[in-house]
């Protein structure tokens, strides 16, 4: 397969996974117990709920991320078979391209608005996502490897 349509894959499906996460992502934020964590921030001295209630936003987003990104990336890798970082790459970009396109439509002003309440947790945010997805690309090549392996014995 050539490079140019591994690129389109990947990105492809990077941008597919935006709306599949917002997708889970509400699934997930709807089926949190709110109000048991909001009674557990109140309960904190003053200084520790802003961080707390960051804390909570991370894993939810992390929690909805990882079986995505790990389809995802598991996808990638036994198309793409090389090159699992650059390909991990395309698809983080393809999917902060869809994730401003589709915040940009949600919030009816353009710009890029990935979950910043502060710079510390957008910059964890992201770092996630390219780790995940430069990850998982590198397991879905390693899994291909090994099949091809096992298959021509």
């Amino acid at each position: 397969m050539k490079t140019t349509y591994k690129i389109l894959i990947s990105f492809t499906i990077g941008a597919i996974s935006s709306p599949v996460f917002f997708s889970l992502y509400g699934v997930i934020s709807n089926f949190d117990v709110e109000h048991h964590f909001l009674k557990w921030v109140c309960n904190l001295p003053k200084v520790y709920q802003f961080t707390a209630g960051l804390f909570h936003s991370f894993a939810v987003e992390m929690i909805a991320a990882i079986p995505i990104v790990f389809i995802a990336g598991i996808i990638i890798g036994f198309l793409v078979k090389s090159k699992p970082i650059f390909f991990g790459l395309i698809a983080v970009v393809g999917f902060f391209i869809c994730d401003t396109i589709y915040s940009s439509i949600m919030l009816k002003e353009f710009g890029f608005y990935h979950y910043g309440p502060t710079i510390w947790y957008t910059l964890s945010s992201i770092v996630s996502w390219i780790l995940l997805f430069i990850l998982t690309t590198k397991l879905g090549t390693i899994i291909s490897k090994i099949n091809l392996r096992l298959t021509s014995i």
